[in-house]
């Protein structure tokens, strides 16, 4: 109970902290390998297969190394808790993103986490970013996993997307610029 506290504290503070981004140019595909390097060994992923498409000469974006990290590690955590007892699959993807003539100037990168697992109800998609909501049973969260993931990419100039449908898994892109 005392670790669960203190992880909820933790989760409240990085909430809660105003973010100032140290932006650099950063390798997509090198940080999705690291950070699936620590989580493969997690129990969460026991039985979960972790799959990677990596984009060949993906642009570096323009981010905060550590923060897209504890991005990743958070969106990799929620798709491992969506599949319901082994035999699933998460996959991360990579890819050059080339702005649309009419709505976007600034080309990105993006990286989707992909899971097969339960999915989010339809009428949940609105409130998945609300401070404290959360579909997971009492004891298994607080809610603040999305938040924070909304207010890290926001502070690294990017933007986040979930798409779902019950039964069928969860798809999260976030996109990031890529410096010119």
């Amino acid at each position: 109970q005392i670790t669960r506290i203190s992880s909820t504290l933790k989760d409240l503070v990085n909430f809660a902290r105003p973010s100032s981004a140290q932006c650099e140019a950063l390798d997509m595909n090198a940080l999705v390998d690291e950070t699936l390097r620590l989580v493969a060994y997690d129990k969460r992923f026991k039985g979960i297969s972790l799959e990677r498409e990596l984009a060949p000469e993906l642009e570096p974006a323009f981010a905060d190394k550590n923060e897209i990290q504890q991005l990743l590690l958070n969106l990799l955590f929620n798709a491992a808790d969506a599949i319901p007892g082994e035999g699933g699959t998460v996959r991360v993807v990579t890819a050059n993103h080339a702005p649309s003539q009419n709505s976007e100037r600034v080309r990105k990168g993006t990286i989707q986490v992909i899971d097969d697992g339960i999915g989010i109800p339809a009428e949940h998609l609105e409130r998945v970013f609300d401070p404290f909501f959360t579909t997971k049973s009492a004891g298994s969260g607080v809610g603040l996993g999305l938040s924070i993931c909304q207010r890290i990419i926001l502070a690294n100039h990017g933007s986040i997307r979930v798409e779902s449908e019950s039964g069928r898994g969860t798809a999260v892109t976030i996109c990031l610029p890529v410096p010119d």
